[in-house]
């Protein structure tokens, strides 16, 4: 039996994929950055809290968890991406979330990964636009250019 941690694993897609993984009888822990409902799923699945935002608590909070067959990363901190709706302190959650906590995470879980362990990462729009620059005027479109989305 195979031990899959999926990191974002409470709602949408990463729910889904715990799903999957329990139902192939993985024993599953589900991390999001409150404690996940997991019974629902199934009695071979746990939830821990873990807030890739606060790398310095990443070791610590991923403590309780043993081997690692699988692991899938995939928590994205999302909000408006216009510059009208920009949230300076969304953006460093975000930012820090993939660029400081994802690479922490894996250091943390590294020692106890299985020989041909998997890890999977899925960045969410902060990797590659920020922002999503409105277009105004010729000018302030090619200023916006790096960070639009056409």
């Amino acid at each position: 039996m195979a031990q899959s941690i999926i990191v974002g694993g409470s709602t949408g897609i990463g729910r889904c994929l715990a799903e999957r993984h329990a139902a192939r009888r993985d024993d599953v822990v589900i991390t999001s950055r409150a404690t996940a409902a997991t019974a629902e799923i199934g009695p071979n699945v746990t939830g821990i809290a873990v807030d890739l935002a606060d790398p310095q608590g990443i070791a610590a909070a991923v403590e309780p968890i043993g081997a690692v067959d699988s692991l899938v990363v995939m928590a994205i901190e999302q909000g408006a991406d216009t510059l009208a709706g920009f949230d300076i302190d969304l953006a460093v959650r975000s930012v820090t979330t993939e660029l400081v906590g994802y690479p922490e995470l894996v250091l943390a879980l590294l020692p106890r990964m299985s020989t041909g362990a998997s890890v999977v990462l899925l960045g969410g729009p902060a990797r590659t636009a920020p922002i999503r620059a409105r277009r105004r005027s010729p000018r302030s479109t090619a200023a916006s250019a790096p960070w639009s989305r056409r």
